[in-house]
């Protein structure tokens, strides 16, 4: 099924066309359930910033669900298509350049949300965040002043000028390009160490930060 199939489909489920394509604010904001409960097969709703379980009956209600794993419950039901995946240049969605980590619904991009297993294969496999193809030994992060790494992971120069102007979170006062291996930064207070061959499964992203010791960071 392609993407323009999967926006096809979804037309023909209940779904409220009003509802936004980024993080809404409260429950209200969606209306109709894009996705289901694994517990209950009720609809989930944004309460906040997680989606819970709308049945006041079921055992996992006001657990939270992470956006992107409601979504690949999608996929995994036949509902969907996952988001499309590394290359470059970018499939445009709704009009701008889709980066690799975020996630995709019937073809709406949540652009203020992140995947977090596509995060955490970029940040251990040392691929790029809008691309998710593998990067260089030197590649390109945004730094904040006291070091932080901007969405804790890494870009192609080539990439760092696609998304410079369009994605909210990779801009902001204060942000710096730093030309960086693998060595110059630490995930979680630790060197960060690159396996190409790693499987990731969103269950823990990494806090990345520059290296102090390391000349140039």
């Amino acid at each position: 099924m392609t993407h323009e199939e999967a926006v096809a489909r979804a037309s023909a489920e209940p779904v409220d066309e009003s509802a936004p394509t980024t993080a809404p604010a409260s429950r209200e904001d969606v209306r109709a359930p894009l996705f289901r409960c694994e517990r209950c097969d009720g609809g989930l709703g944004f309460d906040l910033d997680a989606l819970v379980c709308t049945d006041p009956e079921c055992p996992a209600a006001g657990t939270g669900v992470e956006l992107w794993r409601a979504q690949e419950r999608r996929v995994d039901l036949g509902l969907d298509v996952p988001a499309p995946g590394p290359g470059f240049p970018r499939p445009l969605l709704r009009g701008l350049p889709h980066p690799y980590v975020t996630p995709v619904t019937a073809g709406r991009p949540w652009w203020s949300r992140v995947d977090a297993r596509r995060l955490q294969h970029c940040q251990l496999t040392w691929s790029c965040q809008v691309c998710g193809l593998p990067l260089p030994t030197r590649a390109k992060v945004l730094a904040e002043g006291n070091g932080d790494v901007r969405n804790d992971s890494a870009l192609h120069g080539r990439c760092l000028r696609v998304a410079a102007g369009r994605c909210p979170n990779l801009t902001g006062a204060g942000l710096r390009v730093v030309d960086v291996t693998a060595d110059d930064l630490l995930a979680d207070g630790r060197p960060l160490v690159v396996d190409r061959g790693a499987t990731a499964t969103g269950d823990r992203v990494s806090s990345w930060v520059l290296h102090p010791a390391r000349p140039g960071t």
